[in-house]
Parts: structure tokens; sequence; C-alpha cells
């Protein structure tokens, strides 16, 4: 699905439900999806310089978090995310070469977007790897890259940030899914005081008198957030918590795209923070892309 105004846009369809859809990381050869997993683990924390036991850990909590946002989105029901984690917290769930089996097109990573730039390939190239039979440790290895490498580009996409650099925040625009988790920095030598609120919904209020003082946050409210700082009026972003996982934020061309929307007809919200909402509708044909174009008047 593509249109070229520049607009921020979250389509209300919960998408791959968990039990359908292409794998996200497929595993492959004569060793169990398990022993993969473990000897892809025991190489990143050699290279990491850290115990696998570690690594192990740091990664089991970040996939849990990802099938609470999974949950939180719809894309999961409570049972089904009540059994993952009860697999990965008995080890019987492999951290990579199976993953994907059961989270549809998405994975608990979200799309293969930052995997793909990290491996210098295209999503679409790297999708048609996986759903060939590799592991994404094996296109790693074969494109030159460290598995280690691919953690981190991976467990990073998943987490957003917001930012304050002189007096500035960095994004002025954040779209993020509900349940997903926001890290909240302070880059400045300066207090700050971070605000949150949708009308009288309060998401956040931090204090940050820190340079380099980080917050993490879960996103556990829908809405769409004005962030403000009370020590630096000027200081304003916006958040949208949206209880969808399909949403495209447009570029400096207002052009946006959105991979993965099953056939059929959907609802579009449109926002923009000087123009308001708006609410269309639109029909995706199987394997054909879907253009909408929207007109707005500045004022």
């Amino acid at each position: 699905m593509r249109r070229n105004r520049k607009v921020i846009l979250g389509i209300a369809v919960a998408l791959a439900a968990a039990g359908g859809g292409a794998a996200a990381i497929a595993a492959s050869g004569s060793d169990s999806p398990s022993a993969e997993s473990q000897a892809i683990v025991n190489d990143a924390a050699g290279q990491l310089g850290i115990s696998p036991d570690k690594l192990s850990a740091a990664l089991e909590k970040a996939l849990a978090d990802r099938v609470d946002a999974a949950v939180a989105a719809g894309r999961l029901t409570k049972a089904e995310g009540d059994a993952l984690k009860q697999r990965l917290q008995s080890g019987d769930f492999p951290i990579f070469g199976g993953i994907g089996r059961g989270f549809g097109h998405f994975g608990l990573f979200g799309d293969f977007s930052a995997a793909a730039d990290y491996l210098g390939l295209t999503p679409v190239e790297l999708r048609t790897q996986v759903a060939g039979g590799k592991s994404l440790a094996q296109i790693a290895q074969a494109q030159g890259k460290s598995v280690s490498g691919l953690v981190e580009a991976m467990v990073n996409a998943a987490k957003q940030k917001l930012d304050q650099q002189s007096c500035v925040f960095v994004p002025h625009v954040i779209v993020a899914p509900l349940g997903s988790g926001l890290d909240v920095v302070n880059s400045d030598k300066a207090l700050h005081n971070v605000r949150a609120q949708a009308g009288e919904v309060k998401l956040m209020n931090y204090a940050m008198p820190i340079p380099g003082h980080v917050v993490p946050t879960k996103l556990k409210k829908e809405g769409i957030f004005k962030v403000s700082c009370d020590v630096h009026p000027w200081m304003r972003a916006w958040l949208l918590v949206l209880p969808t996982a399909a949403y495209a934020l447009s570029g400096e061309d207002g052009a946006y795209k959105i991979e993965g929307i099953p056939p059929g007809t959907h609802k579009v919200k449109i926002w923009h923070e000087r123009v308001g909402e708006r609410d269309a509708e639109i029909t995706v044909a199987a394997g054909q892309t879907a253009t909408h174009d929207v007109q707005y008047t500045p004022r």
C-alpha cells in the first residue's frame, strides 16, 4: 500500500494472527531449531565477551516483551501469549532458527527491515532467502556480517527512542504499537521534565536532570499524546500509540508504504498535527499494490 502526501497513517486492522502466515525465521539443516539457536547464542556471546547465560536471559526478556506487545496489539490472544512465554521460560523455544513460527509475516521483532538493513539486503531479498529455508544466522555469515551485530540491530529496532538534544525532542513524531517499549533519553546538560498527555490521559511525567539519563517506558495506554517539557515550553513532540502494528510515518517527500497488508477492505486513519484526522477505506487485492493519496490544505 502506498500514498504520497505527508501525513502519518495507522491502519485499523490486525495482521498475521498466530498460527498463520509465513515464518519470520526458518530453521534448516539437520540440527534442530533449539540446537541451532543455542549455537548462535554461544557464538554471539563469545563475540560480545559475555556468558551465553547472560545473553540468553537478555534475549528471552526482549522476546517476552515482544510477546506482551503482540498481545496488546491484538496479533496474539492472551492464551497464545501465555503459552509462548511458558515455552520461553522452560527453554523449549528456539530464540533463532524457528522463532517466527506462529507469528506471521512480522515475527516478534517486527518486520525484516532492521535485519535487512544490517545485512545489506532489501526486505524482499531477505524474505526470499528465509522462505527458501535459510536461517538468519546462515544469511548473516553469507553476507560477511556477525550474528551478534544482527542480534543487536533487531533488538534495538524493537524499541524506539525519544531523545532531548539541544532542547529539542528528536524525533518530532513517534508512532508505536500499544504495549511496546520506548526509551526516553536526556542528551542535554540541562534539566528537562518530560510530560506526555492526551486530554486527561497521562502517559508519562519524568524529571530528567542528568545528562545521559534514560527512562525505559512501556506504552500501556492508547492515544495521540502531546509531548512537552515543563522547563522549556517551546519543546514539543507527538507520540501516537496505536492498537495495531500496521502503520507508517511519512517521509520528507510525503510518501509512505505499508507492507504485509492482507487482501480485503480496511479502514484507514490519517493524522497530521496541524490539520487533524481523516478516515478512509481502501481495498487491497491479492498480489497487488493499492494506492491511497490524500490532499491536505495547510492552514
